[in-house]
């Protein structure tokens, strides 16, 4: 849902201009479609917070997150294999003998 908020104002970023001109000897008319720029990027302060509001939140935030949890998960992972290594270590020492 944020990500789609904060897509929403790149929809308005541009503005579809129609133009109709007489073409030819004869006086026929056709319409030019022109692209151009909307009023989120007509200003440049504007346009600049919402560049860096979607860098922090659509890239370095879930980059930072993802992050986070690959180092949690592999810290969790070390600790259930020396785990699994003493109580293996010592259900030898009590005679029982289990495989894993």
């Amino acid at each position: 849902m944020l990500c789609f908020l904060f897509n929403l104002p790149r929809f308005f970023e541009y503005h579809i201009n129609s133009h109709t001109c007489d073409v030819g000897p004869d006086g026929a008319k056709q319409t030019v479609f022109a692209l151009s720029f909307g009023a989120v990027a007509g200003s440049w302060a504007l346009r600049t917070g919402y560049v860096w509001a979607y860098f922090t939140v659509a890239i370095v935030l879930p980059l930072v997150t993802l992050a986070f949890c690959n180092v949690r998960l592999v810290g969790k992972l070390r600790h259930s294999r020396k785990f699994r290594r003493v109580a293996q270590h010592c259900a030898v020492y009590r005679g029982i003998q289990r495989t894993f």
